[in-house]
């Protein structure tokens, strides 16, 4: 910068300095010299930060799962009787394709060999290993999604401000009250149009796949499968703390 002042000055020697412009001195350079270095101090620290942010975002979480895996309870989820696959087969083909293996040693006796404080913290923590492997199953899924799709039922009710704004021109009238009305059932775009109606707090909408405390005349889907496990053996594992 000084060397540019230079030479505009030297361009024309009698020249005088233009009005505004004041010459750099030593002191000028020490002090931008001393802010460049703090700003450059300034960018490592906040890098240094970044990385330290990136290195927590990316550190493993441990999550009940994999901490129940560690502790070696896969043993005892196997002794339930019944893999994960084998359920979603039971599952899928609707009936007990595959027997539920009964282990000859109680549930208590068998987790007071794991380090859990008492016997049904260690059963409870078995439970939810199990329950999480069969939410993981491929064919559990599978099966329990085409079901719902196919048994699901929707109920439908205005609101204070639906009842006062649906009327007969609009289109939704003709469905305002519904009840248990099975899914497959709705035509078109029917359901578009009931979706739009409830998102402009028309309507309230459930879908459901069985009618509540099971009142239409057939058993709960849960309760179907249920049968795909052994009844004896539920009854068995409830009297021992693990249902």
């Amino acid at each position: 910068m000084q060397e540019y002042q230079c030479d505009i000055v030297m361009s024309d020697p009698d020249k005088p300095i233009t009005e505004g412009m004041r010459t750099l001195e030593h002191s000028d350079i020490l002090r931008k010299k001393e802010s460049e270095e703090k700003q450059l101090e300034t960018n490592e620290q906040d890098a240094e930060q970044e990385t330290e942010v990136t290195k927590v975002k990316h550190v493993p979480h441990r999550n009940t799962y994999a901490v129940c895996k560690e502790a070696g309870l896969d043993g005892l989820a196997k002794k339930f009787g019944l893999t994960a696959e084998q359920f979603g087969e039971n599952l899928q083909d609707n009936y007990q394709r595959h027997e539920v293996d009964q282990y000859p040693i109680e549930p208590n006796d068998v987790a007071s060999d794991f380090a859990f404080k008492t016997p049904e913290d260690c059963l409870k923590a078995a439970k939810f290993l199990v329950a999480t492997q069969i939410s993981r199953e491929p064919a559990v899924r599978k099966c329990i999604r085409q079901t719902y799709f196919e048994r699901a039922k929707l109920t439908v009710r205005p609101t204070k401000k639906g009842i006062k704004e649906i009327d007969e021109n609009h289109p939704c009238f003709s469905f305002k009250y519904l009840k248990f009305k099975p899914v497959m059932d709705l035509r078109g775009d029917q359901f578009l149009k009931l979706y739009m109606a409830e998102r402009d707090g028309f309507l309230i909408t459930d879908i459901a796949i069985d009618k509540p405390n099971g009142n239409d005349g057939r058993p709960r889907y849960i309760d179907e499968i249920k049968i795909c496990m052994s009844v004896m053996n539920l009854e068995r594992m409830s009297k021992n703390g693990m249902y």
